[in-house]
């Protein structure tokens, strides 16, 4: 994606989409959360940690993608995450994605232990769980291991997760791995119920946050006027001042 230019391209369409000469949709603001699976999981985590990253960007939900290299994520600033991946993945494995030098460790003739050669070029597999406390470091959570396990009732078809919380986060920051899950999870995602409160939480800190940026700059502004002003009167009674003084010493 990246060496293509494919996300640049993408974000330079969605900004044109989303931009108008029009006085409406000037006054729009934008919050978007970027979700997706499998690829799309990783182009989520990967439009999460670029170094220009969007304004609009407020969280990303990656779900059951390869995870990307540990360097990567260095300099990246706080944005609300909620990663989901399934505990029984062959395809991408929970435990990370890396080349396999033995060929007992190598999946279905791929040269790395997951399918399809993924994650071929990295010498150390990247876990979801050690990515998810990566972003907990990130967005400033005093800790990672709160733990909860649910298990929603169903037969045969009974879901079970693990999921994980950062304490005292600046943003929403969440892991759930679905114990019995593959990479296939059907037409219905079993985590919608849980994901609704943090979408909105995320959504309403974001237009928070923007109302209070407004307001600030807008003080700011209010501020700039006054001090102008109060320069203008100031100059204003100068001139009059000076002008008095050259009057008494013409008569």
């Amino acid at each position: 994606f990246v060496i293509h230019g494919v996300m640049e391209l993408f974000l330079i369409q969605f900004s044109d989409s989303s931009s108008s000469s029009s006085s409406t949709q000037k006054n729009k603001h934008v919050h978007v959360i970027a979700t997706g699976f499998s690829n799309g999981g990783f182009f989520t985590s990967l439009l999460g940690i670029m170094k220009d990253r969007p304004k609009w960007l407020v969280g990303i939900v990656p779900t059951g993608g390869y995870q990307y290299d540990i360097n990567a994520y260095s300099s990246t600033p706080e944005l609300a995450v909620f990663m989901h991946h399934g505990g029984k993945d062959s395809v991408v494995n929970p435990n990370g994605c890396c080349i396999a030098h033995e060929q007992k460790h190598q999946k279905n003739g791929s040269k790395s232990n997951c399918m399809f050669d993924i994650g071929v070029q990295q010498e150390t597999c990247q876990s979801a769980q050690s990515v998810f406390h990566l972003w907990s470091i990130i967005n400033g959570c005093s800790s990672d291991h709160n733990v909860s396990r649910n298990i929603k009732e169903g037969g045969a078809n009974s879901v079970e997760s693990e999921c994980f919380v950062g304490k005292d986060c600046v943003e929403p920051t969440s892991f759930c791995i679905w114990t019995n899950e593959g990479h296939s999870w059907g037409g219905t995602f079993s985590g919608i119920e849980m994901m609704q409160p943090w979408m909105e939480d995320v959504f309403g800190r974001a237009e928070k946050k923007r109302l209070e940026q407004r307001d600030d700059s807008e003080s700011s502004e209010t501020s700039n006027h006054r001090l102008r002003a109060g320069n203008s009167i100031f100059l204003s009674a100068s001139l009059i001042l000076l002008g008095s003084v050259a009057l008494s010493a013409a008569y």
